[in-house]
């Protein structure tokens, strides 16, 4: 079932929003993020996940995901797997749910044109947000649910996004998580906001994850606030355009890191900035970088770390941000983050439906992005990431398929569902690209598999393939 073709339901009494809890901890092994709860399947093994603002899928690790003997045995733990049964859980185990219904072993493509791949076990789950012994938890059934081993998703992942995702072209497509909370009335309206903290904010400042609904004391409504209409792209609904980038005090002076404006996407699965080349090759220059091929990543040695904290350079990059998306009326707005000290009880205010004729009109008539909305550089949530002044330093990570230990899936027995081709799907891009073909760009708040790929995007759909 296409995207535009779907109507929302009418609903007599409004349901409240849904605060999804935090798990108080920061997590993650490219930076310190705050992290939410959730359970899979029946009963409830808890997870501490990050938020995707791409995916219509939920992820976990599963038990292949830490080798014995090589990860160390706090491994799972690290990785968002909580206590299970009074012992520390290895990763999802299905065997242990009695709801747990398998679909087979696809590759997960959620952000293959940044070269993070991996295999994932789909099936589908009960999914709780929050605890399973909580009785204020919204969860659904029957939903889908995938375990991945490999750490280029070293986290699992709550889905914001709302593609469908289709195992088969013979089969119906299932409706994302999200839209089937909104569908069965659990969340007041199909939107969401999201904030990632701070860990080092006052004592730490947990994130903050709404469906349906905002906090208005995490946000500064009245300063440096964007909005913006969804891209016409299904796949890029929340793209930003840059208008520029200013570097102060470098090499160069003052110098501009971009020629001109570019968009970005907003995606909070990886915790990176991702730049065309072009902007990459000025910071170089401004900043004196060298790529090392070891690390695979940008550094400053000695002598230029000495010379920089001379000449004391600066960036404006806007960033602790608030992201609340309404995807029945296709925009989305950012806006400045707040930190009060103290930080003030929450204040929860719904974001109200659309009737079901008119959502479906919006869907289907998606705006692209308006020309004078430029934001220059804001992302969901992101941490500042250049740091000249403190040691060398990760200014882009270029994930060229620098080799690494392999975390293969167990053998489970794949499903034969996915064979078919979806006639709707466009051809894949031989490489990362922007929305008009120059290199792609990502603002985001995180093996290469010798199968094929196993979904693309078309409108409001994901179809998988073995």
């Amino acid at each position: 079932m296409d995207g535009s073709e779907k109507s929302l339901p009418m609903v007599n009494s409004t349901p409240r929003p849904y605060v999804v809890p935090p798990s108080q901890r920061f997590d993650g092994n490219d930076g310190s993020w705050s992290t939410f709860r959730i359970s899979i399947g029946k009963p409830g093994q808890q997870f501490r996940v990050l938020a995707s603002t791409k995916s219509g899928e939920t992820y976990v690790v599963v038990p292949e995901g830490c080798i014995q003997g090589i990860d160390g045995p706090n491994c799972s733990n690290l990785r968002g797997a909580d206590i299970f049964q009074s012992s520390q859980s290895p990763g999802f185990q299905v065997n242990m749910s009695s709801n747990w219904s398998t679909l087979g072993q696809y590759s997960v493509d959620l952000e293959d044109s940044l070269n993070y791949t991996a295999q994932g076990l789909f099936g589908f789950d009960k999914i709780t947000l929050g605890s399973a012994v909580d009785d204020t938890s919204i969860s659904m059934d029957h939903q889908v649910v995938s375990g991945i081993a490999d750490t280029d998703y070293w986290m699992g992942y709550i889905p914001l996004g709302v593609p469908d995702s289709s195992f088969s072209s013979l089969s119906q497509s299932i409706d994302s998580f999200i839209y089937q909370l909104r569908n069965s009335s659990q969340i007041p309206s199909l939107s969401f906001s999201y904030t990632a903290g701070a860990k080092y904010r006052l004592n730490s400042v947990f994130g903050s994850l709404i469906l349906g609904g905002y906090d208005s004391t995490r946000f500064k409504s009245n300063t440096n606030s964007f909005s913006f209409s969804f891209a016409a792209d299904p796949s890029r609904l929340l793209t930003v355009g840059v208008d520029s980038i200013l570097a102060l005090n470098s090499l160069q002076g003052t110098y501009s890191l971009s020629s001109g404006s570019h968009f970005s996407l907003i995606d909070s699965t990886v915790p990176h900035i991702w730049l065309p080349r072009p902007i990459r090759d000025n910071f170089e220059q401004a900043f004196g970088l060298t790529y090392d091929g070891r690390t695979d990543l940008y550094l400053v040695n000695d002598t230029m770390h000495e010379k920089l904290k001379l000449l004391n350079p600066s960036i404006t990059i806007k960033l602790e941000a608030y992201l609340i998306v309404d995807y029945e009326r296709a925009n989305f707005t950012i806006a400045q983050a707040a930190f009060p000290n103290p930080l003030p009880a929450a204040k929860i205010v719904a974001i109200p439906p659309l009737s079901s004729a008119s959502a479906s009109s919006n869907k289907s008539s998606k705006a692209s992005l308006s020309v004078g909305a430029i934001a220059g550089i804001a992302a969901g949530g992101c941490i500042l990431l250049i740091l000249v002044l403190i040691g060398p330093i990760l200014v882009y990570r270029k994930r060229r398929g620098v080799s690494k230990r392999k975390y293969e899936l167990a053998n489970t027995q794949i499903s034969e569902i996915g064979s078919g081709t979806n006639l709707r799907d466009a051809p894949k891009s031989p490489g990362p690209q922007e929305l008009d073909g120059t290199p792609l760009t990502e603002l985001a708040s995180p093996v290469m598999s010798t199968t094929e790929t196993r979904k693309r995007f078309c409108p409001q759909q994901v179809h998988h393939k073995n």
